[in-house]
């Protein structure tokens, strides 16, 4: 056993249950010293409902971006028995800690962005790419979002039968999904790249002495289009217009289609469509089991049933409802979510 095998053993087996940590859906992530300096433990969370697509270990990904020289975590130590791995800590500031939620953000990061997800997307993802093949082939980004599509449509059917009153209080419809398998023939093709899939506030590190972002958590990247990479950075960062046209300009000039700028709106137009519903899917199961957290404050559970609502609010307008027929308050939504009926 090695001296780090040794310390992360040690550290799992007496130090883990009561170290603090930072719970996202996959992981518990503990911020530990080891030799004079901070490293992230990541322990995965065993038995977790899977609702995002993970096609990639982590450890490969991190290994990939590293020969590249890409800025993001660096792998240290893969605990032998696979329970644990250590990455570098990344310094600075959550950028949710700093804009909260939907709290306006600073022009500048769209464009910031923009030039790191141009430089992920030009990275050659050949090595990766058979590990997605299941999903489909680049560049064929139809099958890819059927695929989507039928991922995220097991979960619904997966989850329906405990929660089919839930949905149908909240106006969920009977046939989610219709309106994006719709648009499927609407895509064109687009070459495979690699895609983190899942950058947001609470994903990204603000450093402390530059204006400047670092991406975390890259357990569900994809080999996919890079359409849907935007899509998702675009329904989860809560960017204003603006902020959303910039980042889609400087993206498209640092990748050579800047007069391609409406078709490429179109196309991640879809993929968002595809996000908003699966928020109102997946976020309902996710939020229903938030809000029943021991200890949390009615105003916490409040602020979440005001994001989910948020969620909602945009799925409904997918499928064509009128936020203001629906006529749920957040306290409505909040009780909603309280009773709803978990046992998975």
């Amino acid at each position: 056993m090695t001296d780090d095998d040794a310390w992360l053993t040690t550290f799992l087996a007496s130090e883990a249950a009561t170290a603090p940590r930072l719970a996202g859906y996959y992981h518990h992530n503990y911020i530990v010293p080891r030799r004079g300096r901070p490293v992230v433990v990541r322990v995965p969370i065993a038995g977790g409902p899977l609702m995002d697509l993970r096609r990639i270990p982590e450890t490969t990904v991190l290994t990939f971006l590293a020969a590249h020289a890409f800025p993001a975590p660096r792998l240290l130590h893969t605990a032998a028995d696979g329970r644990a791995v250590v990455h570098s800590f990344v310094a600075g500031q959550v950028l949710n800690a700093v804009y909260v939620d939907r709290l306006p953000l600073p022009d500048w990061i769209a464009p910031h962005l923009a030039a790191q997800l141009a430089r992920l997307h030009a990275l050659p993802p050949d090595t990766l790419a058979p590990a997605c093949a299941d999903l489909a082939t680049s560049p064929d980004t139809r099958p890819f979002l059927r695929a989507l599509l039928r991922f995220t449509e097991a979960i619904y059917q997966t989850w329906l039968p405990q929660v089919a009153p839930l949905y149908r209080a909240l106006h969920i419809p009977a046939q989610p999904f219709a309106i994006v398998a719709a648009q499927v023939d609407q895509l064109r093709p687009h070459p495979f790249v690699l895609c983190h899939c899942d950058v947001h506030r609470k994903n990204l590190i603000l450093h402390p002495d530059a204006p400047q972002l670092t991406m975390l958590d890259w357990e569900i990247a994809l080999v996919a289009d890079p359409a849907y990479d935007i899509a998702v950075h675009f329904h989860k960062m809560g960017y204003t217009p603006e902020q959303e046209a910039a980042f889609l300009h400087a993206y498209l000039a640092h990748t050579g289609a800047a007069d391609d700028v409406g078709t490429w709106a179109g196309q991640i137009a879809i993929y968002r469509s595809l996000e908003r519903v699966k928020s109102a899917i997946v976020d309902g199961i996710r939020y229903a089991g938030d809000v029943r957290q021991p200890g949390l404050r009615p105003a916490q559970r409040h602020d979440y049933a005001r994001r989910y609502q948020r969620k909602l609010e945009l799925a409904w307008r997918t499928w064509g409802i009128d936020p203001r027929d629906v006529g749920l308050t957040t306290e409505a939504i909040s009780a909603l979510l309280m009773t709803a009926p978990l046992s998975g």
